[in-house]
């Protein structure tokens, strides 16, 4: 149980005695926070902690944060997050600032410029110093003035380990990029104007510090790396640049640490050239130590050396706990455990601060965090985690793709909480790059409506494909319940998982320790046969590389070759390095195939290619399970891009010391699909059609966060998008469509840029994403065909819209869409029909699609994923034991009646179902203007308002339609070959834009008067003053036997 901290004035004895005497139990989790106890001896000082968002949400994560006044982003803030690619994205950055807030919390801005790091596009970015300054001070100006304004940031890192290591007091060098780059070359010229810059550019409070390692004195060395950053340091100060500190980071060991009296002295001479100390990044591995005495000396030397001189102002150590260090857990090098507990260290730096105290002191009064109470399902040991417990978050190889959901977060035991959208089927869903196959779920919820039902889904790597496995319901409401599902194999597999909201309730869920267990095929299923057309790097017994392959590894130790032909890999510690290799000849959509093993189980790594143009890293998937006993195989598929591919990575995310064995290592081309029939069909309606250079008169540009539209010699509509915008080439029409099949031909002038396909609702301009436009051309027109399935009420309005936020031109052509025929359905009846049970369904409702029919049917087509293909067919997928598993479509039922009122005829029990046309309405072919692209005019008395040599116009609901000669039966349907029905107010089966619909001796016919209102949409009549003989939230009635709507 969490107690809320109180302030309490406690004199310092009264405090001891208490613990002494049991009732605080001084090893209980975190009885007095740290910074709280030292802001009341040194007010000046601030006691640090790097975080990772990652983990933010964990309430054990929480309290060990809380106990830290000074907050820095590990990786949020640099350069290679901000500027991942050409676009600047400070999201993360100012998520780890609101983080800090929260806590009240200052925070450290790390970091402005590293030579030594920088995003894989900069490493080539120009060859021109002046060109790279220009861009760097660009950068750094525009991330200063991002948070200028921000009292919480006190510290900026400015400039970030630009001295070598071996330089010395005498002989200061400076980096020049990456070791396997030089894209900083010459930066040293401008060394003092980033300060400068930044001091133009931040708050006057902020100060402004220079960062880097092994510079703190270690072993009593003063005149190597640490006399050269203190020289350099000094040259700045001596020149007057507005530098205010120096960081040092402290990575150290038990053998290569400073002694307290040399940091001391280290302090004291920063302090005679006017420059304060900081300890920014602390943690002391227990590789080189003999204990854990020893560790802890190493920490206390340097804690109390900072805390006891008055020119050292902050103490900060490099992670919350052990489990988040970057040099790997199992080297326990921080002050709270993997567990999140603090060690003997945190309380040695506690008592040492407490007895400083002066007397009548305030601090709160203990915080008790209890262990969270592990599962009692135990995991089998090749399980795969999605939620583990304990650990507050979805494990880093998954990613959240859920939709139409309120809220997500971990609540204090760890358990993932979902609440869903009412009348939304929403879904819990979770993506994975690596594929997975035959198994078993397993997966623990609660939920706080036991009769809420729920479906549990698994997608195929084909997009749109989806498996439903079980629909089911809890048996309480608010008690974890377990559940086991078995997954069937399919080709290809599966790349995502989803419980969704299969009654669109207001519902929340609660989910944990959901894995999975696979389900291996044998070593001798397997077909290890090899194409022809296979492309090998490393060939068994071979012992060699193959010569089209050049070795580009980075941060590698070393690679050879052993006895049984493995080429042998063995990773730098602390390096992010790789197995990488480089071919002259370019590859493109291909399937990789490696065997793969290491010497350390928890090792992370991951498989990248390289992109010919800009040399552009793509990350395909992460290793996991990794085998260290025998070789395990992987088979990665790479997609398409403009200008192919020239290198392939393994790469060590960990950044551990550790040995990876690769064989068999080959790729296999993919062929590319057969051309598709570019013929236009005859019904068409176009947007932008070749050779009219200009948009379609019945299309109005809606366009947004676009700098210009316009038309180039081509014919090609030329869109502009804004930088930094997410701006969209939006059309919106007056004409509602539906179901559709949309092509457009497009290219780009930047090759990474990110489209995305979407349509709106003619009802609330809701977008719908549909698709992403991945593999853009840069050089011609390329294709595009994208389905758009059906939803009640139809769209107005297409767009596409820019997702990389970059400034960048697209050209798009032979802009149209062909509706899509619905198949024919005779009308039936039914006898006494009912609503199937959930049991009796396995469909599941599209992630945009609301519950409008009468009764409670759960019907659908298919999931649209976040990448946005839409199938409207269902799927049916068949296992390797022939096990069909399949979605169908259940009749929407009409509402059930139990009485009939006393003046209306008695009432049959057949009563109709709704059904789709027997036929398609066909596309107005009898009325001129429709060859031009506009509709007839549907009204009788419509005005002339201009004549041309095709024939007389007129406006109606401000849009263009074609006049056309009076027909002698005055029928609006008549004019576009349709007869009128003769029945007044009957039965309305379509409501389109041309008017509403009925059937009349199995043909359509055009309602000349009609009452329409909302249940007309879905097929019945309207019967406002009918007495309510069935109420499923709309209100039926009965007239005549025939079910009608009374309220909707």
């Amino acid at each position: 149980m969490k107690m809320k901290p109180m302030i309490k004035t406690i004199e310092l004895l009264a405090l001891m005695t208490l613990a002494g005497a049991g009732v605080i139990k001084k090893r209980d989790p975190y009885w007095v926070k740290m910074s709280d106890v030292i802001q009341q001896v040194r007010p000046d000082f601030y006691f640090g902690v790097a975080t990772s968002i990652a983990y933010s949400s964990n309430p054990k994560y929480k309290d060990i944060v809380s106990s830290f006044n000074l907050h820095v982003g590990g990786n949020e803030c640099k350069f290679y997050t901000i500027q991942a690619s050409k676009t600047r994205n400070f999201y993360q950055c100012d998520q780890s600032l609101s983080y800090a807030k929260k806590f009240g919390a200052k925070y450290r801005g790390h970091n402005l410029f590293w030579p030594a790091n920088s995003p894989n596009w900069f490493k080539t970015y120009s060859d021109d110093i002046e060109v790279t300054k220009s861009y760097i001070i660009d950068y750094i100006k525009s991330v200063l003035n991002h948070y200028r304004d921000d009292d919480s940031i006190i510290y900026w890192d400015v400039i970030n380990e630009s001295v070598m290591d071996e330089s010395t007091s005498n002989d200061i060098q400076l980096r020049t990029g990456s070791k396997t780059s030089d894209e900083f070359l010459g930066w040293d010229t401008y060394t003092e104007d980033i300060f400068k810059l930044a001091r133009d550019n931040i708050n006057e409070n902020v100060k402004l510090i220079y960062n880097d390692y092994y510079c703190e004195a270690n072993n009593g060395n003063f005149d190597g790396k640490t006399g050269a950053v203190f020289n350099y340091i000094k040259n700045m100060k001596e020149k007057e640049v507005p530098i205010d500190g120096v960081g040092l980071q402290m990575h150290v060991s038990c053998n290569d640490a400073p002694s307290y009296d040399d940091l001391y002295l280290l302090i004291s001479r920063y302090e005679e050239i006017g420059v304060e100390v900081h300890v920014t990044e602390i943690d002391v591995t227990m590789a080189r130590c003999n204990s854990l005495k020893d560790q802890k000396d190493v920490y206390m030397n340097i804690f109390k050396a900072c805390f006891n001189h008055n020119n050292c102002k902050v103490f900060t150590v490099w992670g919350a706990y052990d489990t988040e260090s970057w040099i790997g857990a199992e080297n326990t090098p921080l002050i709270f455990d993997s567990d999140m507990y603090p060690k003997d260290i945190y309380f040695e730096m506690l008592d040492y601060v407490l007895g400083k105290l002066p007397s009548g002191a305030t601090y709160p009064t203990p915080t008790v965090t209890s262990k969270p109470t592990t599962s009692t399902q135990t995991p089998e040991a090749s399980s795969s985690f999605i939620i583990k417990p304990e650990t507050y978050m979805i494990d880093g190889n998954w990613s959240n793709w859920s939709w139409e959901y309120q809220n997500i977060e971990f609540d204090e035991e760890g358990n993932e909480v979902i609440s869903f959208n009412e009348g939304k089927y929403g879904a819990f869903s979770l993506h994975t790059m690596n594929n997975f196959n035959a198994g078993k779920f397993h997966f623990e919820m609660k939920t706080d409506d036991k009769d809420a039902p729920f479906n549990f889904i698994v997608h195929t790597v084909n997009e749109g494909e989806f498996v439903s496995l079980k629909v089911f319901n809890l048996n309480s409401s608010n008690k974890m319940e377990s559940f086991d599902i078995e997954v069937p194999s399919v080709d290809g597999g599966y790349n995502r998982v989803s419980i969704q909201n299969y009654g669109a309730r207001n519902v929340t869920i609660a989910v944990n320790n959901f894995f999975f267990v696979s389900t291996e095929v044998a070593e001798e299923e397997k077909d290890n046969s090899v194409s022809e057309s296979a492309v090998y790097l490393v060939k068994p017994d071979d012992y060699m590389i193959n010569p089209i392959w050049s070795n580009w590894s980075w941060d590698v130790e070393s690679l050879n070759f052993d006895d049984e032909g493995n080429a042998v890999v063995i990773y730098s510690d602390g390096k992010y390095g790789a197995f990488s290799l480089h071919s002259q000849d370019i590859f493109n959509a291909a399937q990789f195939h490696f065997d793969l093993k290491t010497d350390t189980a928890s090792a992370s790594l991951k498989f990248l290619v390289h992109s010919k143009v800009g040399d552009e890293f793509i990350e395909i998937q992460t290793l996991s399970d990794l085998s260290t006993e025998k070789m395990k195989s992987y088979t990665i598929d790479v997609p398409f891009i403009e200008g192919g591919y020239n290198r392939v990575s393994i790469q060590n995310m960990s950044a551990k010391n550790i040995t990876i064995y690769v064989n068999n290592y080959y790729y296999a081309p993919v062929e590319e699909e057969e051309e598709k029939d570019d013929s236009v069909p005859e019904n068409a309606v176009y947007l932008v059609k070749p050779d009219d250079y200009m948009i379609n008169p019945i299309w109005a540009n809606w366009s947004w966060e676009t700098e210009s539209l316009n038309f180039d010699d081509e014919g090609n509509a030329v869109v502009i998008f804004s930088d930094e915008k997410y701006g969209a080439f939006s059309l919106h029409s007056q004409d509602i469509f539906n179901a559709a099949q949309f092509h457009f031909d497009l290219k780009t002038d930047t090759a990474s840029a990110s489209l995305k396909f979407m349509v709106h609702s003619k009802v609330g301009d809701e977008f719908i994403e549909i698709q992403n436009l991945g593999k853009l051309s840069t050089e011609k027109m390329k294709s595009y065909t994208i389905d758009v399935p059906f939803i009640e009420g139809g769209y107005n309005r297409v767009s596409i819209q820019n997702m990389s936020a970059k400034n960048f031109t697209i050209y798009v052509n032979n802009y149209y869409y062909v509706p899509v025929e619905e198949e024919e359905e005779s009308v039936t009846t039914a006898s006494t029909t009912t609503a199937p049970t959930i049991e009796q369904t396995t469909n599941i409702i599209g992630e945009t699609t609301a519950a409008t029919e009468p009764a409670a049917s759960l019907t659908a087509t298919s999931i649209s994923t976040p990448s946005g293909a839409v199938d409207e067919s269902t799927s049916t997928l068949e296992d390797k034991d022939k096990t069909e598993v399949t979605t169908t479509t259940t009749p929407l039922p009409p509402p059930t009646t139990t009485t009939v009122d006393d003046n209306e005829p008695e009432a049959t029990t057949e009563v109709p179902i709704p059904v789709d046309e027997p036929e398609p309405i066909p596309v107005v072919n009898k009325c001129w203007s429709e060859e031009l692209g506009f509709l007839c005019c549907k009204e009788s008395k419509t005005k002339v308002k201009l004549e041309d040599i095709n024939g007389k116009w007129g406006k109606e609901k401000g849009r263009w339609c074609g006049i056309i000669e009076e027909l002698d039966d005055g029928c609006w349907a008549s004019k576009i070959g349709y007869p009128c029905c003769k029945k007044k107010n009957g039965k309305i089966y379509k409501v389109n834009s041309y008017g509403s619909w009925g059937i009349e001796k199995s043909n359509w016919c055009g309602m000349v008067s009609v009452e329409e209102c909302e249940f007309s949409k879905i097929g019945y009549t309207c019967c406002p003053k009918a007495k309510v003989h069935s109420d499923n939230g709309n209100k039926w009635g009965l007239v005549k036997g025939k079910v009608c709507g009374v309220k909707y």
